[in-house]
């Protein structure tokens, strides 16, 4: 499903703190979602994980393989720790 201005609308609603059920209910179902690991190289430990929302933006092709992106990062207690917007290269999202 096409994401876009509504949808980076809803993305000011997500807040620290926020349970990951009430980020679904928000936002929808990710497009990926990702594990995070302590900053070490041997074992680490896992933290946290995060949640990645695909954004199509007027006139973007959905092949368009360089998209911006919306990832939630949740602590071990799945709530959210902070929002970012980022550009993804070669995403595959559509």
């Amino acid at each position: 499903m096409p994401r876009g201005k509504t949808f980076l609308e809803r993305v000011r609603d997500v807040h620290p703190g926020m349970a990951c059920d009430a980020v679904r209910a928000t936002l929808g179902a990710p497009d990926e979602i990702n594990d995070t690991y302590e900053p070490q190289k041997y074992m680490p430990n896992r933290i946290g994980f995060s949640y990645v929302y695909y954004v199509s933006m007027e006139g973007q092709s959905v092949e368009d393989s360089n998209r911006p992106a919306v990832r939630v990062h949740f602590g071990a207690d799945a709530t959210v720790i902070r929002v970012d917007l980022c550009w993804i290269e070669g995403a595959m999202g559509g």
